[in-house]
Formats: C-alpha cells, sequence, structure tokens
C-alpha cells in the first residue's frame, strides 16, 4: 500500500484502509481490526498499547495531535472484530471504548 510506505506513522492511513477494507470485502474483517488497532496505538504513542492494557482509563483525546480520534479507531476495531467473529477482542476493545467515552452509552 503506496500511502503507508509514505506515511507509515499516520494513524488516518491505517484508520481509512481499515474502512475500505471492510467495505470492500466482508472477509478481511480481521484485518481491518488490526489495522484500526494500529490506528489507536499510533495515536497514542509509544508508552500506550491499547491491546497490553497500559492505556489509562480516562483518555482526554484533546491532548492527541492527530485528525484520527483514539476512539473511532477503537470503535472500529471493536466492530471489525465482531464482524470477523472474534467476540474475545470485540468485547476487549468495546470496554476500551468505555473506558475512553463513558459518557457515549448514558446518551
Amino acid at each position: 500500500m503506496k500511502a503507508n510506505r509514505l506515511a507509515p506513522s499516520d494513524p488516518s492511513v491505517y484508520l481509512h484502509y481499515g474502512l475500505f477494507l471492510m467495505d470492500v470485502d466482508g472477509n478481511r474483517n480481521l484485518e481491518a481490526g488490526h489495522k484500526f488497532q494500529m490506528a489507536a496505538e499510533l495515536i497514542l504513542g509509544d508508552d500506550k498499547d491499547v491491546n497490553g492494557g497500559k492505556m489509562s482509563n480516562l483518555i482526554e483525546e484533546t491532548s492527541f495531535q492527530s485528525s484520527v480520534s483514539v476512539y473511532d479507531s477503537v470503535f472500529n476495531a471493536a466492530v471489525a472484530y465482531r464482524q470477523a467473529g472474534r467476540h474475545d477482542l470485540a468485547e476487549k476493545f468495546y470496554r476500551k471504548a468505555v473506558q475512553i467515552k463513558p459518557q457515549v452509552i448514558n446518551q
């Protein structure tokens, strides 16, 4: 993928590629989930890991200098993993999405 070679540390590349994978082929949802997960990890930086549990309970998205939302990346990963049948990963990422924006579930 050319965009990945040109901007390997740009989370929007991974977010949009994940969306493309979900739209174009329903059999690539697991791969899409990995792309969304990578986008979130790039936004959070090297000291955070959405998969390894080092992410803080409350994340202030305004502190990130990115046009890509951590919440959107994590939530999209949950959806993609659910559609891929990886309910264990889907649950993990839905829980992380609630940690990031707990007010969303109360609306």
